[in-house]
């Protein structure tokens, strides 16, 4: 497991794995940037329920800044209304003391950056045929997301403004 490194304070402690925040037991580290920490974690219900799932935890200097906390609730409350099978998830926004989260969809896989870095130190070529797919899965997300309209029928004139490799996922059971 990767431990985290981020300055995430949660009651007087770092954040890392085998935590608990609020009823998620972070068990991994996915990958960190400059504004937040993605962790695997495995949340708990009542009777038994359990569902792992990408918790993205804010670094806490956002959670200062109005503007930023404004900008994240407003992506949140566009991305959980997208339901499409080459577009995450997004289920939750949440705040646990001080530290704002977003719960995402795991997807068990790895990103494109990934697999095209590994493919290079290996000298090998990704199929054209796969290529294909992945953007085709690619082109077919994001045309979704444009096309979406709202609850009461407007164009929610939605544009992706990071399409990267790093931001596709490739699913260990091929979906994108």
């Amino acid at each position: 497991c990767l431990e985290s490194s981020i300055e995430n304070r949660y009651m007087g402690k770092q954040l890392k794995t085998g935590d608990k925040f609020g009823s998620y037991e972070l068990i991994k580290s996915l990958g960190q940037g400059g504004m937040a920490e993605v962790f695997l974690a495995k949340h708990r219900g009542i009777g038994g329920f359990q569902r792992l799932v990408a918790l993205k935890v804010i670094h806490p200097t956002h959670s200062e800044d109005l503007q930023f906390v404004e900008s994240l609730a407003e992506e949140a409350k566009i991305a959980v209304q997208l339901n499409h099978a080459s577009v995450g998830q997004v289920f939750d926004l949440g705040k646990i003391d001080s530290i704002y989260f977003i719960v995402m969809e795991f997807i068990d896989g790895k990103d494109l950056y990934r697999v095209l870095y590994e493919s290079s130190q290996q000298n090998k070529q990704i199929p054209v045929a796969i290529a294909l797919y992945v953007a085709e899965q690619v082109a077919l997300g994001l045309a979704y997301c444009h096309d979406r309209r709202d609850h009461y029928g407007r164009a929610m004139k939605l544009v992706h403004r990071d399409v990267s490799p790093q931001n596709v996922f490739l699913s260990w059971t091929g979906d994108v």
